[in-house]
């Protein structure tokens, strides 16, 4: 697959981001004429659009890791890899608390809350969404 030239947008590197974190706030209509609602004040949010390159990296997958590149990939076999029943409440908080285990062992965590699973599926049908409290299935 040959390289993609796109754009994609990231938070700017703000000094105002070393003391304060990025937020945005929505004040409910009752505190808008208890608070100062003007932009700068509700939202320090500040994207910018960077050119990038995607690439392909199948194959090449050791010369990745978090610290130099941001991401790293892993393989991670579930026990129950039958998403046929993950409509099942069982399944789907097997499958999270499973994901848990591996990400806590994988970063040397002390906890890790796996809150929701999405589990994407290649078909030939067309629009098939499948919603359940805390897990989609999605396709093609």
């Amino acid at each position: 697959m040959p390289d993609v030239k796109s754009q994609l947008e990231f938070l700017e590197d703000l000094d105002l981001y070393k003391t304060q974190r990025p937020f945005l706030f929505t004040p409910s209509r009752n505190l808008e004429s208890k608070v100062d609602v003007t932009p700068e004040t509700l939202n320090t949010i500040n994207l910018s659009w960077e050119p990038v390159v995607i690439r392909d990296i199948r194959g090449h997958e050791a010369s990745y890791s978090l610290g130099e590149s941001g991401f790293e990939t892993v393989k991670f076999t579930p026990t129950n890899s039958d998403f046929s029943s993950f409509a099942s409440r069982e399944t789907r908080q097997a499958y999270m608390a499973e994901t848990e285990d591996f990400l806590k062992a994988r970063f040397n965590a002390c906890a890790v809350v796996c809150y929701s699973a999405k589990v994407s599926l290649c078909r030939s049908t067309r629009d098939l969404t499948y919603s359940y409290s805390h897990a989609f299935v999605q396709g093609p």
